[in-house]
């Protein structure tokens, strides 16, 4: 009997070994030949080890109708452009192009990544896909790995609810670096990236004009929406990058943020402009013209989520600029919520606006927040109260703030009148004085302004530079 197993090892060995099929394997694809680029990730399917797809430089692919429909587990995923993958690919995209012809018919996604399977793409833009399901671009499967290295998704859209480029299963590990997201968008959640219970890294990457406006959105993430880390202890980090002229509704005109149990979430670097957050007529909200966030502990989900003491979840905020965002009814800069502990630092938040509630420049709801080494300035509400911090049974703790020129107006018939306040403590709301803040142009009538302990000095802020 062992010499029966051993040559039953000893064939199989074999057959491994002259196997071109079986092994990992290189393709080189010839510009512009999509059965060929078809070929090559089919042939990569059946290979036992990862693979890689290498494309001309420079080049073009056009893709004029779907290769299949995907199925997942008996669940249509939709129209995919070139095979599934089912193990581990590499693409060197070389500089290359995908695009959807303009005579393409059908609705379809070019990857589609099945469950555990390890994606990177490199050096590749990726441009006009349309798709009427999850995931204008890329769908990752349960528990994967993807890497997206220098790649643009330039105008993607699904009709779907998430995710107008990159859609993303629970339990994934997903990696952008130096990658560009312009004009994608969907229906509902995630303008160009929708992931759930997944950890993600983004370094040095911008999302310009993505959207996920819609009448019926009761959610939102102009241009990512990230709903959980991986497991109680998952991580989200975003740096080095810019979000400019990203559109919602409901919640985070740039950034839709939730975390659980032990998550951590790190923004650092970052700058956040001319976004905007309107307000959903489902939910009667637009909270977050920058950036939305919310937490809270949850019960089991697949043993990643187990337990959690409330206020666990971790937030932290640096070096970063909130700009000339805006939010319909709260938030212009920023809202936070729930059970986060955020602590923000070294940071400026400028020139945001709310049209019809509180806080231009951030709320706080129910979360503790610590403010150290920040400018908060000239954020206006146009018809409601508090230009600057809007506290909503939170606590707050500052130190080293600047707070000048932050305003808010009524303007109801009648009445109409503009005053100076840079915080109002609501419901419960505290604030703490650590030390070494000042505040200017106060309307010292107004019972919205900070306390009278923070210092009335000019800060002679210079314009914020490009």
């Amino acid at each position: 009997m062992q010499k029966l197993n051993f040559k039953i090892a000893l064939l199989f060995f074999f057959l491994y070994a002259i196997s071109p099929v079986l092994q990992a394997a290189t393709f080189t694809v010839p510009n512009g030949d999509v059965a060929a680029l078809i070929k090559a990730f089919r042939d990569a399917s059946f290979t036992l080890e990862d693979d890689i797809i290498i494309l001309a430089t420079n080049g073009v692919y056009e893709f004029t109708a779907p290769y299949r429909n995907a199925d997942d587990y008996g669940i249509n995923e939709g129209g995919i452009a070139i095979p599934e993958i089912w193990d581990g690919v590499t693409i060197r995209g070389n500089g290359s192009t995908f695009r959807r012809a303009a005579n393409a018919t059908g609705k379809f996604r070019v990857f589609f990544s099945r469950n555990y399977a390890v994606l990177t793409v490199e050096d590749l833009t990726i441009i006009g896909m349309d798709n009427n399901m999850r995931g204008g671009v890329a769908y990752l499967g349960y528990g994967g790995v993807s890497t997206f290295r220098n790649v643009k998704f330039i105008n993607n859209r699904t009709s779907a609810n998430f995710g107008g480029a990159i859609n993303g299963k629970p339990f994934n590990n997903t990696t952008l670096e130096n990658c560009e997201f312009s004009g994608n968008r969907c229906n509902a959640i995630g303008g160009a990236i929708y992931q759930v219970f997944s950890n993600i890294t983004i370094n040095n990457c911008i999302f310009t004009d993505n959207t996920c406006y819609s009448p019926t959105a009761v959610e939102g993430g102009g241009a990512l929406y990230l709903d959980g880390g991986k497991g109680d202890t998952g991580s989200m980090n975003i740096r080095n990058s810019k979000f400019l002229r990203n559109t919602s509704t409901a919640q985070g005109g740039a950034i839709g943020l939730f975390l659980y149990n032990r998550n951590t979430a790190i923004i650092d670097g970052c700058e956040f402009a001319d976004n905007i957050c309107y307000k959903s007529p489902i939910s009667k909200i637009g909270f977050g013209g920058g950036l939305y966030t919310g937490g809270n502990k949850i019960g089991d989900i697949d043993g990643f989520y187990t337990s959690a003491s409330r206020y666990e979840v971790r937030l932290n905020v640096s070096n970063c600029t909130f700009s000339n965002n805006a939010a319909f009814d709260q938030g212009g800069g920023l809202w936070l919520a729930d059970e986060i502990v955020a602590n923000i630092s070294n940071s400026t938040i400028i020139g945001n606006t709310v049209e019809d509630g509180a806080g231009a420049a951030m709320v706080v709801s129910t979360a503790i927040v610590s403010l150290n080494n920040c400018t908060i300035a000239n954020n206006h509400t146009k018809n409601g109260l508090t230009g600057g911090i809007d506290n909503f049974a939170g606590k707050i703790s500052i130190k080293n703030i600047i707070f000048s020129a932050n305003t808010y107006s009524y303007n109801n018939p009648g009445f109409s009148k503009s005053f100076f306040a840079h915080y109002r403590g609501a419901n419960g709301g505290t604030l703490t004085n650590l030390g070494n803040n000042i505040q200017y142009q106060t309307w010292n009538t107004d019972p919205t302004t900070l306390t009278s302990a923070v210092r009335v000095v000019n800060p002679l802020l210079s314009p914020l530079a490009d």
